[in-house]
């Protein structure tokens, strides 16, 4: 019992100079003065815990530098706020880890007040970040979310009527980039309303949103030869880039994910089912063939 509750309270404390380390890099590669200060803050809270545990096991202990790394640049490509999140989150699973620990150590009180602490200030903290890209994931939803509905049923409608999947990707590929035009300035047009925002910006995002999945949906069309299994792994896709997607607004937004995975999914896949069905009236009646 000795042995692992020493084992647990060394990586507890590594867990506490690991947050420490990703935070403090994280303030000194932020620009914005604000999101600066918080972020030092949140380092300094996690390095008074790493003291706590030091003072219990009389040892140092070094960051995990794999997951300093991982996770800062995580938050420098994807933005702090899903960064943070997903620090969040990992604390969280060894939060249960701490509370666990309690039994086994006299200063109850003092893992009481650090629970607390975690909890309380942190959230607080994080409450204050500010980041920009936030107020723009809802034109990349939209480029994203658009494209996967059309251009499912799309695929699912040309596979039928068509056969030829290089026919079928290039029709795909003509419809995709002639609707991410139109998304692009009906969403520049919007944004010009909105407050605060650069409708450029916001156009330009939800169009590249738009043709990049575009491209990910027909490529399969382009490298194999039968258009079923084609728009099978296209379908595929559609549901690894749902979840994807899911997963990061539910963790930088505090949305749920699986309703929101759910709705995104039900919507394309009914949508492409649709439109098979379509494709395979109009190929039945009209009877095209390329």
């Amino acid at each position: 019992m000795a042995e692992l509750l020493a084992k647990r309270l060394l990586e507890r404390q590594r867990e506490e100079v690991t947050g420490s380390k990703i935070y403090a890099n994280l303030a000194r590669v932020v620009s914005e003065p604000r999101n600066k200060e918080v972020l030092k803050k949140i380092a300094a809270v996690e390095r008074s815990h790493y003291d706590f545990w030091k003072r219990l096991t009389n040892k140092d202990v070094a960051p995990s530098r794999l997951k300093v790394l991982f996770l800062t640049w995580i938050a420098r490509i994807f933005g702090l706020s899903f960064g943070i999140k997903l620090i969040e989150r990992v604390e969280e699973s060894n939060m249960r880890a701490l509370i666990e620990l309690k039994a086994g150590i006299p200063e109850i009180a003092d893992i009481e007040r650090m629970i607390q602490e975690e909890e309380e200030f942190e959230h607080a903290l994080l409450g204050l970040i500010e980041e920009d890209r936030l107020k723009y994931t809802s034109d990349i939803i939209l480029g994203l979310s658009d494209a996967l509905i059309e251009l499912t049923g799309v695929l699912a409608g040309l596979t039928l009527a068509l056969g030829n999947p290089k026919t079928i990707a290039l029709v795909a590929l003509i419809t995709g980039l002639a609707a991410s035009m139109s998304m692009t300035a009906s969403q520049y047009l919007s944004a010009r309303e909105e407050e605060g925002k650069n409708a450029v910006k916001s156009g330009l995002l939800t169009g590249f949103a738009y043709v990049l999945t575009v491209t990910m949906l027909i490529f399969p069309f382009f490298v194999l030869t039968n258009p079923f299994i084609s728009l099978g792994l296209s379908f595929s896709l559609v549901v690894l880039i749902v979840a994807a997607f899911a997963f990061y607004t539910s963790l930088a937004q505090d949305l749920p994910f699986k309703r929101r995975f759910l709705e995104m999914c039900t919507v394309c896949l009914s949508v492409a089912v649709l439109n098979f069905g379509i494709g395979k009236a109009v190929n039945h009646y009209i009877g095209v063939e390329v």
